[in-house]
């Protein structure tokens, strides 16, 4: 007999739907666009530390996994 414990449990929907790379994040361009800071950063290998801030929804948690 099997437990609870034992079983796969889905993702989360919002797991499931989160960008896998910056090119699929939409909007934040001035951060992650071609010519964004964070995307400059990025190529150069120079990383930040940085405070992503805003209202909710906003994609600081996909950005920063990302």
């Amino acid at each position: 007999m099997s437990s609870l414990f034992e079983k796969q449990l889905p993702k989360p929907l919002v797991e499931m739907l989160r960008p896998k790379s910056l090119d699929e994040v939409i909007g934040q361009e001035h951060l992650i666009g071609a010519e964004g800071s964070l995307r400059h950063s990025l190529r150069s290998g120079q990383l930040f530390s940085m405070i992503l801030w805003g209202s909710p929804r906003t994609g600081k948690t996909a950005i920063a996994k990302l």
